[in-house]
């Protein structure tokens, strides 16, 4: 006999992520990429733009999100080209490469709130690494205007 019931836990249901949430993501996420462009290879922010556009065509219903295979490849394809290019050295270009192509391939995949929260919390992780490389007053005010386009796509998912 059981003296406590286990009840099952609340799980908060997964909400649809709005439009205007994912407009000032996908904006944020495409000058964070404009903005690493001087700092990494070309193609890695290129594909990130890529990844931005596409899911812009996924809300607007022009396209459909991509399929599990495809993603695979284009993961695998992107984990290649990063090892071609720095080789088997662990560098910190190399993870930082790999940590901006992650955020741009998860949007690929991105459909609710609680994921998008996620997103914006890799892309403030990756965002500060740009002081690695720079730290002048533009690139500051730079990073200012795309953190604050991140805590706009988080109140702008909760409204």
């Amino acid at each position: 006999m059981r003296l406590f019931k286990r009840s099952a836990k609340a799980k908060a249901p997964n909400e649809p992520l709005t439009r205007v949430a994912l407009f000032y993501l996908l904006t944020a996420l495409g000058l964070l990429n404009a903005l690493m462009l001087l700092f990494m290879p070309w193609w890695v922010p290129a594909a990130g733009l890529c990844c931005i556009v596409w899911r812009a065509a996924i809300a607007m219903g022009r396209l459909n999100y991509p399929k599990v295979w495809l993603k695979s490849i284009i993961a695998i394809a992107s984990f290649i080209g990063l090892l071609s290019y720095f080789g088997v050295k662990p560098v910190m270009d190399f993870f930082l490469c790999l940590l901006l192509l992650s955020v741009s391939l998860r949007l690929l995949e991105l459909q609710e709130k609680q994921a998008a929260i996620k997103q914006v919390w890799i892309a403030f992780f990756v965002l500060m690494t740009v002081f690695i490389f720079e730290q002048t007053p533009l690139y500051s005010a730079a990073v200012y205007v795309i953190a604050l386009l991140l805590l706009t796509a988080v109140v702008a998912s909760f409204t």
